[in-house]
């Protein structure tokens, strides 16, 4: 499964991305996926994001990689930030 993807903090900060999922069976420890974030508006402005992603046993998603901010005005270099 794959699909565009918009991460939303609810206070009028969005992120633009997209994910692939490689789903298996119910609890089947191999369900696995990666997110990518390229683009932001609000407090995400910047915002750049590869995540693997997985799934537990409670069917919630947990997300592994790293991320940075880059301010388009001052050109400065991202730092990386594990998530």
């Amino acid at each position: 499964m794959s699909s565009n993807v918009l991460l939303d903090t609810g206070q009028g900060s969005t992120a633009t991305g997209y994910c692939i999922n490689q789903a298996r069976a119910d609890l089947d420890p191999r369900s696995t996926g990666m997110c990518s974030f390229w683009d932001g508006t609000g407090g995400l402005v910047g915002f750049h994001a590869v995540v693997d992603v997985s799934i537990d046993a409670s069917q919630e998603f947990h997300g592994d990689g790293v991320y940075y901010y880059r301010s388009v005005e001052s050109g400065d270099m991202p730092r990386f930030r594990e998530v």
